[in-house]
């Protein structure tokens, strides 16, 4: 089968290393993959991550330049030209600009997945109906973004919900290497590090509810420290750099590390005790996955992705979202317990394990392209 997978961007993110383990996965199941790179955004070291049996084309549009149309015809001839059986969306925006393609090649199967909540209420009634014609299954991550999606107009019929994954044996090898070398972190209550894993961008990942909170638990516990894994992209750099200063103007600079893109995810999670997603909005939260993978204790904001993939608290802690005073009560409570609340997180471990898995995913997505 000739499966392209369609993006706008690709540089470092939870989606982006999604497509990523998707593209590898089904290329080791004998498919052909092709990923289609629209914008002259991505990172290398993402190109990096491909198995090279993929076929990458970059058109490298530039984002201020538009060229809608000339996308239209130049995705429409690639289609046309490599023969592509499947294509697979995962940009809210996609499918618009396969619509000369359809024309084109009308036997293409068109598959769109949904990342977020409360994305799709943003798009007109007109391209919610040419999405529900277009589409042959438009995939939801979790059963609240199905939920969400329905309200807003997308066709039932058509929807399916298939969770986010991680490729867990990556996860399975870094922990067993660890635990091999004896280098599995050991709780200390005047060294606690807490982690973060998400682009930078506050107004949907509540990087500052997490920083706020750090101020105010730095009373009790000095040297306690976060670590941010994260870049901000083009439109957030200026809130990121302002946030930078603000660390420094409130003294937060030893209880705060603002470390960028990392490049390994298991060595950074072995390195801290508790994991915070503190987001304002989330459909899901890959990053919990792999902090789940690794036994690391879990707190998220009460939102419907993060409360489905912590089974609504008995799988990991939630607050209220953007209260900053609950997420400081939660965190000192996984404190105060924290080798029982350890021993619960070692049990999310097989959870993930069974669940959560790429191959699993990949397999369910294969069933869906043959309908």
């Amino acid at each position: 089968m000739k499966i392209m997978y369609l993006l706008f961007s690709f540089t470092i993110g939870g989606t982006e290393r999604l497509i990523t383990d998707i593209c590898n996965t089904m290329c080791n199941k004998g498919n052909n993959v092709y990923l289609y790179i629209v914008n002259d955004l991505y990172d290398k070291s993402m190109l990096n991550l491909l198995d090279k049996k993929i076929h990458v084309e970059m058109q490298r549009r530039k984002i201020s330049q538009g060229k809608k149309v000339k996308t239209l015809f130049k995705i429409a001839r690639y289609i046309y030209m490599h023969k592509i059986d499947v294509v697979h969306c995962n940009a809210l925006n996609t499918p618009e600009i396969l619509l000369i393609a359809k024309l084109v090649k009308p036997s293409l199967k068109v598959y769109y997945t949904i990342h977020g909540m409360e994305q799709y209420k943003n798009l007109s009634k007109i391209r919610i109906i040419y999405r529900n014609i277009l589409c042959r299954k438009i995939i939801a991550i979790s059963e609240s973004v199905k939920k969400d999606i329905i309200k807003s107009g997308a066709n039932k019929d058509k929807i399916e919900v298939v969770y986010n994954a991680i490729n867990v044996n990556n996860y399975k090898k870094a922990k067993k290497q660890i635990m091999n070398m004896d280098k599995q972190r050991i709780f200390n209550s005047d060294n606690i590090v807490i982690g973060n894993i998400a682009r930078f961008s506050p107004e949907l990942k509540g990087q500052d509810i997490l920083i706020n909170a750090i101020d105010i638990l730095r009373k009790t516990y000095p040297t306690i420290k976060c670590i941010f894994a994260g870049s901000p992209d083009k439109f957030h750099k200026e809130i990121f750099f302002k946030t930078k200063k603000r660390i420094e103007e409130y003294n937060l600079s030893n209880n705060i590390e603002m470390a960028g893109n990392i490049t390994d995810i298991p060595v950074f999670l072995n390195n801290i005790d508790i994991f915070v997603l503190p987001s304002r909005l989330e459909g899901f939260g890959i990053s919990l996955l792999e902090a789940m993978s690794m036994g690391i204790p879990c707190i998220a904001s009460r939102l419907y992705g993060p409360e489905e993939v912590l089974d609504f608290g008995k799988r990991g802690h939630l607050f209220k979202p953007g209260d900053v005073y609950d997420l400081v009560k939660v965190i000192n409570a996984v404190i105060n317990n924290y080798e029982e609340e350890k021993k619960r997180a070692e049990i999310n471990v097989t959870e993930v394990y069974k669940k959560y898995s790429i191959e699993s995913m990949c397999n369910k997505l294969l069933v869906l392209y043959s309908v």
